[in-house]
């Protein structure tokens, strides 16, 4: 192929990434600004999808199975993990400074 060709079939992909990890961080802001939770553990579970799905790749020796098994453990482990958080909050009458703790330990 042309290297005019390849170099913009790269760029169409680059930004679709990108694309895709602005809608990821701004939906995740937005949910946790309107929850009152300072959140930073969301890369935390970014980095757990992708180390999932790639060590389901070397188990299964299947790119597909992993790209739809590593997003459903992740979201339960996401779900297990925000549960928690509230019935802690709830329980303990935190203020929202404190809430930061346990996102960071995430």
């Amino acid at each position: 192929m042309n290297g005019l060709v390849l170099t913009l079939i790269f760029a169409i992909l680059n930004s679709v990434g990108y694309g895709l990890l602005l809608l990821l961080s701004s939906g995740i802001t937005v949910v946790f600004g309107l929850m009152g939770v300072l959140n930073v553990a969301h890369a935390s579970f970014y980095m757990l999808g992708a180390y999932l799905a790639y060590e389901l790749v070397h188990l299964t020796d299947n790119f597909w199975i992993a790209l739809l098994v590593a997003p459903v453990l992740v979201a339960a482990f996401g779900a297990f993990c925000a549960l928690a958080l509230l019935l802690y909050r709830t329980r303990l009458g935190m203020i929202v400074r404190a809430a930061v703790l346990p996102t960071v330990a995430m």
